[in-house]
């Protein structure tokens, strides 16, 4: 019998041996391009220090092997043509300010998919210089400064990403016009740029802007957008960013035939919040906060189907301009506080919709829909303690007597007259629920919010650990009572 209690432990532990194995299997392969900086000492490297050659230690490089600069700064340029990782994992400077003013700092060629690691440039004509490539290339953790073009990846075919990384001081932060590849931009930084922060126009591929910030010195003129998104014909989604002082638009969307989606941001300071003229793709804004602009959403002749859900803007002289529009359009559960004109919907000829929003203005009219088409709808709404402020074709009746999610019951309420004085201060609007930990897998839905509840799931490993070793213990249990028996 004891022979048999042996034989149970060894196979305990034989069995979680290849548990916990793996288990690190699985971590190993958990998906992120740039685990590899960190991979086991197998990992063939080759240690650059300043003064030797980072090309030649590239070349000499094989697919999979790793470049590894030593601190300190190389005055240097780099061309990569194969699956190489460059890292610096005490930090390390490429330094372009004695060369001519074009140069790029790191060239990525052709189909190679590089990883780009914990590295600061600066003084260079571009930084990365990724031009028609199309390799499935990683930045992480670079910074890049004082250039004309801080990454440019115009013409890439591959699925790319830029990952915690700042670019600062240049005149496009990245340019990916003409795109077709699916891309990513997180974790990242762009300020003080002269052009665009990001230059999407022309994208043709499924690109994501999540949890970042682009933010620009104030400045007069129409010069600049954060986000330059013309004639996109692909799916796009910016979520959880903060844009900050776009002498333009912080999102631009002119010519667009794209569906695309700004969800769970932040727009402050810009003539236009969102400026999508003449698009024809279907878009949705939801859960966004635009502040200080000319026009919260710009969007004359379009052409598309568009919404707009869980929306605030504030102090803007038009909250939603649709002039012209032959979509259809719905703003739902929106606040707009402090304006002129709060929606404007002349010349119309798509249905559309207004409901379940709050209207806060001591001054202004609260919507203008001369020369429509179908009657606009828009009752169900707050219009504050005055009543409401229509002009044309809609329809603003049947109001709330609160604003939505406090108790508010249907009435019939006095229509007050457009630049109205009310007699008491409005309540105060409702804040859009901010979500910054949105699973990336799922960032380009336009469906309805859901929250999803944590669950358990119990770890088959532990319960078969917990299996075996009781075995092991009623065998030792039985050992004991055969030798009682006999």
């Amino acid at each position: 019998m004891t022979t048999i209690v042996v034989a149970l432990l060894v196979l305990l532990s034989t069995v979680a041996g290849g548990i916990v194995g793996s288990a690190r299997v699985v971590e190993a392969a958990s998906g992120d391009p740039t685990a590899i900086e960190t991979s086991a000492a197998t990992t063939e490297s080759h240690v650059v220090t300043p003064g030797e050659s980072i090309q030649a230690a590239v070349d000499d490089a094989s697919a999979g092997e790793r470049v590894v600069l030593k601190p300190g700064i190389y005055e240097q340029q780099v061309v990569i043509r194969d699956d190489v990782t460059l890292v610096a994992p005490n930090g390390a400077s490429l330094n372009g300010s004695g060369l001519s003013g074009d140069d790029p700092a790191v060239t990525i060629e052709g189909d190679a998919s590089p990883v780009i690691v914990n590295i600061s440039i600066s003084g260079y004509g571009i930084g990365i210089d990724a031009k028609r490539a199309s390799g499935d290339w990683v930045l992480r953790n670079v910074t890049v400064s004082d250039v004309r073009r801080g990454i440019e990846a115009s013409g890439t075919t591959g699925d790319w990403a830029v990952r915690n990384s700042t670019i600062t001081e240049s005149n496009n932060g990245l340019m990916a016009a003409v795109s077709e590849g699916n891309w990513v931009v997180s974790n990242t930084t762009i300020s003080e740029y002269a052009d665009d922060a990001i230059g999407a126009f022309g994208s043709e591929g499924t690109w994501t802007i999540r949890d970042s910030v682009l933010r620009n010195s104030p400045g007069e003129g129409c010069y600049s957008n954060a986000v330059g998104a013309e004639n996109t014909t692909g799916k796009w989604t910016i979520v959880d960013t903060r844009i900050v002082n776009s002498t333009c638009a912080a999102v631009a969307t002119w010519h667009s035939e794209a569906d695309w989606t700004v969800r769970n941001s932040t727009l402050v300071d810009a003539e236009w919040g969102v400026g999508t003229r003449f698009s024809t793709g279907n878009w949705t804004v939801v859960n966004t906060t635009v502040r200080e602009a000319e026009v919260g959403v710009w969007a004359p002749q379009t052409t598309g189907d568009w919404k707009l859900r869980s929306v605030t803007v504030r102090e803007s002289e038009r909250g939603v301009s649709a002039r012209g529009a032959s979509g259809n359009w719905t703003v739902r559960s929106t606040t707009l506080v402090g304006y002129e004109r709060g929606v404007v919907a002349v010349n119309t000829s798509g249905r559309w919709q207004v409901t379940k929003s709050s209207f806060l203005a001591d001054e202004g009219i609260d919507i203008v829909a001369r020369s429509t088409g179908p009657t606009g709808n828009a009752t169900g709404n707050w219009w504050g303690s005055s009543g409401s402020a229509c002009v044309g074709n809609v329809d603003c009746s049947v109001p709330l007597q609160a604003p939505p999610g406090a108790t508010a019951t249907p009435a019939t309420t006095p229509t007050k007259t457009p630049n109205p004085s009310p007699t008491e201060t409005p309540p105060p609007s409702p804040t859009p629920t901010q979500n910054p930990g949105v699973n990336e897998s799922t960032s380009g839905s336009v469906g309805d919010d859901a929250t999803a509840t944590p669950t358990s799931a119990t770890s088959p490993g532990l319960s078969l650990l917990e299996s075996l070793f009781g075995l092991a213990v009623f065998g030792c249990f039985a050992a004991s009572q055969y030798h009682r028996t006999e």
